[in-house]
């Protein structure tokens, strides 16, 4: 089965998010950074926020191959936007 572009780049911002906020990969089980925090300074919450905000492009220029891509990303369009409105309004800080 063929991986699609808007699945690899969700799969990508999984990863990269997971390395931003150890706390968010516990609580999704992965094991190694139990013992760390997230960076909570403003520093930290601009490199989430552009990660979000490049995941966001990314995704929105892509051409769904199927159902379950169209809806993948109908769900993440909305999901990393109401992100970036939160931190926006600084509501998420």
């Amino acid at each position: 089965m063929t991986t699609s572009a808007i699945s690899t780049i969700l799969d990508n911002f999984l990863e990269e998010g997971i390395k931003l906020s150890p706390i968010g990969a516990t609580m999704l089980g992965v094991p190694g950074l139990d013992d760390q925090l997230d960076d909570l300074s403003m520093e930290g919450n601009e490199k989430r926020a552009e990660l979000t905000r490049k995941t966001l492009a990314a995704i929105k220029n892509e051409t769904p191959i199927n159902e379950f891509d169209r809806i993948a990303k109908d769900v993440a369009v909305e999901r990393l936007t109401s992100e970036l409105n939160l931190n926006d309004t600084f509501e998420a800080r």
